[in-house]
C-alpha cells in the first residue's frame, strides 16, 4: 500500500503532460482512482455540498415566505397614513419566522384633475386682458390735453371730435396725468382713426426739439398707406406749428417710387465740417487702397477708390445730417437705406410705429425687423436711456406672442376697440371687429357662367351705372323675404331677402356724423388678371359709364394709381376694380359700397376688405357674391363666425337673384365676352 500512496500523490499534485492535443490527465484520475477503490470518498464530498447549497436557498425562501406573511397581515390592520410611515422595513420584517402572503402594494392617492382652462390663460396678463373701448365712445379734444389752438386747428381740418380708439390712445401717450410709460398696441378695425391716435402725440413729442433729428419711423406694408400717414401727419404738425415755443416737425417718405439717389438727397444731407485728423485720416484710407492687395487686379483697385472721395475743401469732411424728424416707409425700402445710405442710421430715434402689424410680420423680405431691431439705440452702460416708445397696430392683432417678442416690448398696453355685443377675451385679443355701421349682403351665384351679370345687377341696382331699369335698389331688411333661403350653404338662419322687390334699401343703421354722403363702389377681385379682365368687361357692357371705371393692381404704374384714386375722391370715377393690393389699409373717403366679386381666403382678408367702407362713422355696404361650392364655408367661417365683432345684433343679409333675371342680357353678355376676346388675342401679337 505505500507504494500506491506514493503515486497518487504526485498525480494529484501535478497532472502529466500530454505529448499531443489529447484530452487533459487530470480527467483520467478518477479512473485510477477508481481501481483503488477512492471514488466514493469524492462523491460524497460533492453531495454534501450539494446539500448545503438546497438548504441555504431553502431557508431564504422560508423567511421570504414570512416577511411577506407579516407585511400582509400589517397592511390589513392599519388604519391610517402614519401607520404606514412607521411601518418596519423590508429588511426587518425579513428577521421574523412567520410566513406572508403575496398581495397587491399600497397605493397613493388618486390626484384629482386639474379643471380645463381657456386658452387666455397662458397668455401674458396685458394681452388677456386688454383696455376694452366701445365703438359708441368719443371725447372732445381738449379733454385729452390739447392745446386750444390745436384743437382749433384741427377742426378747421374736419376733425371735430377724437373717436373712440383716439379717445383711449391719446391719453396713454401725450402728456399728461393720463401719460404712461411703456409701449401700446392698437387692436381696432379699419377706418376708426388708429392713425391720428399715434401721429398726434408723436408731433406733439417731436415739436419741441429744435435740431432736426430722425426721431420716429412708422412703417407700412404699402405705398397707399404711406401717402395717408404723411397726409395725416402733415396736417397734425401744421395743428401744432403755431404753438409757442413748438416748431414744425419734418416729415419724408422712403417707397421706392423715384430714383434712389433723389431719396437719399431728400433724407440726408452732407455738411462740411473741419476736422484735420479726421480728412488726414480719410486721405491715409484712400491711399492705402491704391496699394494692390494678393490676389486683386487694377479694375478691383479702381471700383475700391469709386466708393469714396476727396472732400471738396481742404481739411473738411463730409459730415452727413438729417433733413427729416420722421420717415414714413414701406419696411425693404427702410432695410435699404440703413444698409446704404450714408449716415442714416436709427440711433436718434424715440418712435417706433409699425401699422398693419400682422401683414409685416408675415413679411420675410430682407428680415426687416431683425435689421431695425438691431439699429435701434442701446441702453446708456453710465446713464439712464430712454426707452424707444413703441406703438403697434393692426385692425386683426396677432395672439402669438412669439412674434410679438419680436418688438423687445417694454411695459406693453393693449387697447381694443369692441363691438357692443359682448365678446369672449380671445376675440378681442384677435381684434377681428367690423366698423359699427357696415351693413352686410351676400348674393348666391347660381350660375357660374355669368357671374359678371350679377355683379352688374347690383351696381345698378344702386346707381353706379347708368341704367334705364326702374329697380334702383336691393332692399335689405330686418325680417325675411318672400322666399325662404335654401339650406344647401348652411344660411338657413340668415336674412333672407328676395332680389326682385322694390322696397328701396336704408344702409344707415345711425344718422352719419358727416355732411358728405357715400359714393362710389370699390370692387375686389383675387388676382390682377381678374382685377383686369373684369374691369375692361364691365366697361364693354355699360358703355355709357366706362369713364367712371379703373383698374387698380399691383401692376399699374404709382403715377397712374395716384391719379385714379383722386378722381375717385373728386368724384370724377365711380367705380375701382382692385386686388388685394388695396385692401390693407386704403382710406377712400365716403366709400359707399365693398364688393367681393372673388370669396375673400380668409376671415382676415375679409375684415380687411369691408373695412374699406363705414370708416370714420359713415354708414356703408358690404357685399360678397358667392358660389355653391363656396357658400358652406363662406357662411360658417365669416358670415356666422364667432371671431368676427359686429355691433349690436347685425347679421349678414342674403339676397336672391334669379337666373332667368338675365335672359333679356345673355346675347348682349356674350358679345361683350367675344370682344374682349378679341382685344386679348391682339394685346399678345
Amino acid at each position: 500500500m505505500p507504494p500506491a500512496k506514493k503515486q497518487k500523490e504526485p498525480a494529484a499534485a501535478a497532472p502529466a503532460p500530454a505529448p499531443a492535443p489529447a484530452p487533459a490527465p487530470a480527467k483520467s484520475l478518477p479512473a485510477k482512482a477508481d481501481s483503488d477503490g477512492d471514488d466514493d470518498d469524492d462523491d460524497d464530498g460533492d453531495d454534501d455540498e450539494e446539500n448545503t447549497r438546497h438548504q441555504k436557498l431553502l431557508s431564504k425562501r422560508q423567511k421570504s415566505l414570512r416577511t411577506v406573511e407579516k407585511l400582509s397581515k400589517f397592511v390589513k390592520s392599519a388604519k391610517s397614513k402614519s401607520e404606514f410611515e412607521s411601518a418596519p422595513t423590508f429588511d426587518a420584517l425579513q428577521t421574523s419566522n412567520e410566513p406572508h402572503d403575496l398581495i397587491p402594494l399600497p397605493q397613493p392617492e388618486p390626484v384629482p384633475e386639474q379643471p380645463l382652462q381657456p386658452s387666455s390663460a397662458s397668455l401674458p396678463l396685458w394681452l388677456a386682458s386688454p383696455i376694452r373701448v366701445s365703438q359708441s365712445a368719443s371725447t372732445q379734444f381738449s379733454n385729452v390735453g390739447l392745446p386750444s389752438s390745436t384743437v382749433a386747428a384741427l377742426s378747421s381740418k374736419g376733425f371735430k371730435e377724437a373717436f373712440a380708439v383716439q379717445a383711449a390712445v391719446l391719453p396713454l401717450l401725450l402728456p399728461g396725468e393720463s401719460q404712461q410709460d411703456g409701449d401700446v398696441l392698437v387692436s381696432a378695425a379699419t377706418g376708426s382713426g388708429k392713425t391720428l391716435a399715434y401721429v398726434l402725440p408723436m408731433i406733439e413729442d417731436l415739436s419741441r426739439h429744435r435740431v432736426t433729428k430722425l426721431r420716429a419711423v412708422i412703417v407700412v406694408p404699402t405705398r397707399e398707406l404711406v401717402t395717408q400717414a404723411k397726409d395725416v401727419s402733415e396736417i397734425c404738425a401744421s395743428a401744432f406749428s403755431g404753438e409757442r415755443d413748438k416748431r414744425r416737425v419734418k416729415i419724408g417718405v422712403a417707397i421706392g417710387s423715384g430714383s434712389f439717389k433723389s431719396e437719399q438727397s431728400s433724407l440726408m444731407e452732407q455738411n462740411l465740417v473741419y476736422d484735420p485728423a479726421k480728412y488726414q485720416a480719410q486721405i491715409a484710407a484712400l491711399d492705402a487702397k491704391w496699394q494692390p492687395q494678393e490676389g486683386e487686379n487694377d479694375m478691383e483697385i479702381d471700383e475700391l477708390c469709386e466708393e469714396e472721395t476727396i472732400p471738396p475743401l481742404q481739411d473738411h469732411v463730409v459730415k452727413p445730417a438729417s433733413k427729416i424728424d420722421i420717415l414714413i416707409c414701406t419696411p425693404g425700402r427702410l432695410v435699404e437705406h440703413l444698409k446704404t445710405t450714408p449716415g442714416f442710421s436709427l440711433q436718434d430715434l424715440k418712435w417706433l410705429v409699425v401699422d398693419e402689424a400682422d401683414k409685416l410680420l408675415d413679411q420675410s423680405f430682407q428680415q426687416w425687423l431683425d435689421v431695425v431691431m438691431e439699429q435701434l439705440p442701446r441702453p446708456s452702460r453710465f446713464g439712464r436711456q430712454e426707452h424707444i416708445r413703441k406703438v403697434i397696430l393692426s385692425a386683426t392683432m396677432t395672439r402669438d406672442i412669439g412674434q410679438l417678442n419680436g418688438f423687445n416690448l417694454w411695459r406693453p398696453k393693449l387697447v381694443a376697440l369692441e363691438g357692443q355685443a359682448s365678446e369672449t377675451v380671445g376675440q378681442i385679443a384677435q381684434g377681428h371687429a367690423l366698423p359699427g355701421l357696415l351693413v352686410e349682403s351676400a348674393v348666391k351665384v347660381e350660375d357660374e357662367m355669368i357671374k359678371p351679370l350679377y355683379l352688374q345687377e347690383i351696381l345698378r341696382r344702386q346707381g353706379l351705372l347708368e341704367s334705364t331699369d326702374e329697380n334702383v335698389s336691393l332692399p335689405v331688411g330686418d325680417s325675411p323675404g318672400p322666399e325662404s333661403s335654401s339650406s344647401d350653404d348652411g344660411s338657413e338662419d340668415e336674412i333672407d331677402v328676395e332680389g326682385d322687390a322694390h322696397e328701396p334699401m336704408d344702409v344707415d343703421k345711425e344718422a352719419s356724423t358727416t355732411t358728405t354722403p357715400p359714393h362710389g363702389v370699390l370692387i375686389f377681385t383675387n388676382s390682377n388678371e381678374s382685377a383686369l379682365r373684369l374691369g375692361r368687361l364691365i366697361s364693354l357692357l355699360e358703355p355709357t359709364s366706362a369713364s367712371s371705371v379703373a383698374t387698380l393692381t399691383s401692376t399699374t404704374r404709382n403715377s397712374t394709381r395716384r391719379a385714379a384714386l383722386k378722381s375717385f375722391q373728386s368724384g370724377k370715377l365711380s367705380i375701382l376694380v382692385a386686388s388685394d393690393l388695396v385692401s390693407r389699409g386704403l382710406d377712400l373717403a365716403d366709400l359707399a359700397h365693398v364688393i367681393n366679386y372673388d370669396v375673400p381666403s380668409s376671415i382676415t382678408s375679409y375684415v380687411h376688405r369691408v373695412g374699406r367702407t363705414a370708416r370714420a362713422g359713415k354708414s356703408g355696404q358690404a357685399w360678397t357674391l358667392f358660389t355653391g361650392s363656396e357658400g358652406k364655408w363662406f357662411w360658417n367661417e365669416i358670415a356666422r363666425s364667432s371671431a368676427i365683432q359686429r355691433a349690436g345684433d347685425s347679421k349678414v343679409a342674403r339676397v336672391n337673384i334669379k337666373p332667368s333675371h338675365f335672359d333679356g342680357e345673355r346675347e348682349k353678355y356674350e358679345a361683350a365676352l367675344e370682344a374682349l376676346k378679341k382685344e386679348a388675342s391682339g394685346s399678345r401679337k
